[in-house]
């Protein structure tokens, strides 16, 4: 997470290697380039009540995970 009035400035990590935020699990996220498959964060939207987190899977699908804002 960044600071919203200097972006440059990282205010907390939330990903860690041992706690990861998204990794592979479906097989449309487990084909292309990488055998162990590859996701990765494109971008968070709230919108409705809801976050919105788009995600690249394998180098060539993107998904989106939702949550409620509570």
């Amino acid at each position: 997470m960044f600071d919203k009035d200097d972006p440059k400035h990282l205010i907390e990590q939330t990903e860690r290697p041992e706690r990861p935020v998204l990794k592979p699990e479906m097989p449309y996220e487990k084909t292309g380039q990488y055998a162990a498959g590859t996701t990765f964060a494109e971008g968070l939207v709230y919108f409705h009540d809801r976050w919105f987190l788009y995600y690249g899977c394998a180098d060539s699908l993107v998904g989106v995970v939702t949550s409620s804002a509570k």
